[in-house]
C-alpha cells in the first residue's frame, strides 16, 4: 500500500486499540495488541505520518531510531538488589528504566496525555547485542524489566533487505505478533501531501513531467545512486528558504538532496525554464489583475510544460498570501478569547501574562507535535508575543479598552486584507480562463487549489464565487461526461 493507505492503517489501529468499555478498561487487552510494523523502502514518509495521526487524535508522541541505542540505554543498566525467596535472602540483578520507556512517562508528565503512540525506527537495523531484545519487546512490550504504560501504542518500522545492509529478518514467531504493514512508493499519495504542506511548485510540476525521478534506487559498485520522496520535500523546503534570503539555488544544492547525477541534472534543467517563466509572466501582476493582453496570449500559446508551471507559480502565490491570512484568522481567534477571559479576572495583566507563560510551556513540551505544523507553531508564537505586550502596556498605564480598540484595528485590517486576497483569487481564475478556457489545466488549477490546505481554508471562511461558480460548471460537465459514457456502453 502507499504511505497515506498506510497512515490510514495506523490511525484506525490506534482508535481500535484505545477504544474503552463503559468500566473505562481497553476492550482489546493490552497483551493482545499487536505492535504495527511498517516495512518500507527508506525515506517515503513512515515517520511523517506518525506525527499526522497523533496530532489528528490528540495523542503523545514519542519517537525514537533504534540505530542510536545501545543494549544499555534501550535496557537500562543493571544493579544488584536483595530479594528472599523462601528461607534464604539472595542477590539477584534488575535493570534501572530503559530510556525508551523513561521517555514516555516523561512526556505524559509534560504534555498531560497519558495515550499516545511509541514509535521505533529501523528496529530491524540494530546491533547483534539488541536484536533478541527487540524480538522480545515486540511480543511483551517490555523493556528490561519495564512495560510499555497501558494507553501507548506500539509502532515500529524498519527497510527491507535489499535497501539496507545492516537490516535483518525477522523470525516467523516474531512476525506472527505484529501487524505487518508493506509500505511502497507512491508519487500521487505523496503529490497529495506535498501539495498540501505547500511544497515548492517547481518540484510537483517537474514530477508532474518526470514522475520516473520520483523515488530511484540503484547500486552503482559499492555505492548507491538514491533519490527519495524526504529528498524532495527537504529539497523543496531548503529552494524556500533560499529565496527567503534571496540566495541563489545552484546544482551544488540540488545535488546535495537529490543523489542520482542524471536527475539532478535534470531537475536542474528544469529549475532554469521555471525561474525563466516566473520572470515572464508577472505573477503579481496576474493577481492585482493588471495582466495586459500579450501576456494572455503567451499564456494560451504555451505549451504543456509551461503552463502548469504557471499554475504551479499562481496558486503557490495565492497560497502564501492565504497561509498569512489564515495564521491572522487563528490568532485573532485565539487573541479575542484571551481577552475576553482577562476582562473577568481583577488583575488583567497578571492574568494575560499568565496566559502567555502557559502557552509557551506548553508549546516546549509539545515540540515533537509541532514540529510539523508550522502553521500551528506560527500561531502560538504570535498570540504569546501579543499577550506579553498587551500585559506589559496594561502595566505600562493602558486600560483594557484601549487594548481592545488596538485588537479591533487589527481585526479591521484583516478583513481588509482577506477582500484583496478573495479579489487576487478571482484574478488568476480570470486569466487562466481567458488563456486556457474550461480544459484539463483549470480542471487541475482548481484541483490544485482544493488540496491547497491554505487555500481551501482561507476559501470556506471568506467564500469565493469565482471559484465556486467554475468549480460547479466543471463537476456538471464531468458528471455528465460520466452518464454520456454510460449510456452510450448502454445502448452498445
Amino acid at each position: 500500500m502507499n504511505i497515506k493507505q498506510a497512515k490510514e492503517q495506523v490511525r484506525k489501529t490506534c482508535v481500535a486499540y484505545l477504544t474503552k468499555d463503559a468500566f473505562g478498561e481497553y476492550v482489546m487487552p493490552v497483551e493482545t495488541q499487536r505492535p504495527i510494523f511498517l516495512l518500507g523502502a527508506p525515506g517515503i514518509g513512515k515517520t511523517a505520518i506518525m506525527a499526522q495521526v497523533a496530532a489528528e487524535l490528540d495523542l503523545g508522541l514519542v519517537d525514537y531510531s533504534m540505530t542510536h541505542h545501545t543494549r544499555q540505554s534501550a535496557m537500562g543498566l543493571p544493579f544488584i538488589t536483595k530479594r528472599r525467596y523462601g528461607e534464604r535472602d539472595v542477590d539477584i540483578s534488575e535493570y534501572t528504566m530503559s530510556e525508551i520507556i523513561a521517555s514516555i512517562y516523561e512526556s505524559i508528565e509534560k504534555t498531560g496525555r497519558r495515550e499516545g503512540i511509541l514509535f521505533l525506527d529501523e528496529i530491524n537495523c540494530v546491533s547483534e547485542t539488541l536484536m533478541p531484545m527487540m524480538l522480545r519487546f515486540l511480543q511483551s512490550k517490555m523493556l528490561g524489566n519495564h512495560r510499555v504504560p497501558d494507553g501507548w501504542v506500539v509502532v515500529s518500522a524498519g527497510n527491507p533487505l535489499e535497501y539496507n545492509k545492516s537490516a535483518r529478518q525477522f523470525d516467523v514467531v516474531t512476525m506472527d505478533r505484529v501487524k505487518r504493514i508493506e509500505v511502497e512508493p507512491d508519487l500521487a499519495a505523496w503529490r497529495e501531501y506535498a501539495v498540501a504542506c505547500g511544497a515548492h511548485p517547481a518540484v510537483v510540476s517537474f514530477l508532474d513531467m518526470r514522475p520516473d525521478c520520483f523515488y530511484h534506487m540503484e547500486a552503482k559498485g559499492r555505492s548507491r545512486e538514491f533519490v527519495t520522496a524526504r529528498a524532495w520535500m527537504d529539497l523543496s523546503n531548503m529552494m524556500r528558504l533560499y529565496e527567503k534570503n534571496g540566495l541563489e539555488i545552484d546544482d551544488e544544492l540540488v545535488g546535495q538532496y537529490l543523489q542520482t547525477a542524471s536527475i539532478a541534472a535534470d531537475f536542474c534543467v528544469y529549475l532554469r525554464l521555471f525561474s525563466s517563466y516566473s520572470a515572464d509572466y508577472r505573477i503579481e501582476d496576474i493577481l492585482g489583475g493588471n495582466a495586459d493582453e500579450p501576456l494572455r496570449e503567451k499564456a494560451a500559446h504555451a505549451g504543456f510544460d509551461e503552463r502548469a508551471a504557471l499554475a504551479g507559480l499562481l496558486i503557490d502565490a495565492l497560497a502564501a498570501h492565504a497561509e498569512s491570512d489564515v495564521e491572522q484568522e487563528r490568532e485573532l481567534a485565539e487573541l479575542r478569547a484571551a481577552l475576553v477571559r482577562a476582562k473577568g479576572e481583577s488583575d488583567a495583566a497578571t492574568a494575560l501574562s499568565q496566559e502567555a507563560s502557559e502557552r509557551a510551556a506548553r508549546l516546549e513540551a509539545d515540540a515533537a507535535r509541532y514540529r510539523n505544523d508550522a502553521l500551528a507553531r506560527s500561531v502560538e508564537h504570535g498570540a504569546i508575543e501579543s499577550l506579553r505586550a498587551w500585559a506589559a502596556q496594561l502595566g505600562g498605564g493602558m486600560d483594557l479598552k484601549g487594548i481592545a480598540a488596538s485588537f479591533n484595528e487589527r481585526l479591521g485590517e484583516h478583513k481588509r486584507q482577506g477582500v484583496i486576497i478573495e479579489a487576487e483569487l478571482a484574478s488568476a481564475l480570470d486569466f487562466m480562463d481567458a488563456a486556457w478556457g474550461e480544459g484539463n489545466e483549470m480542471t487541475v488549477a482548481l484541483n490544485e487549489m482544493t488540496m491547497n490546505k491554505t487555500l481551501s481554508a482561507f476559501i470556506a471562511k471568506h467564500g469565493c464565487d469565482a471559484y465556486y461558480n467554475r468549480s460547479e460548471t466543471l463537476m456538471l460537465d464531468a458528471r455528465a461526461q460520466r452518464l454520456a459514457k454510460r449510456l452510450a456502453q448502454l445502448e452498445a
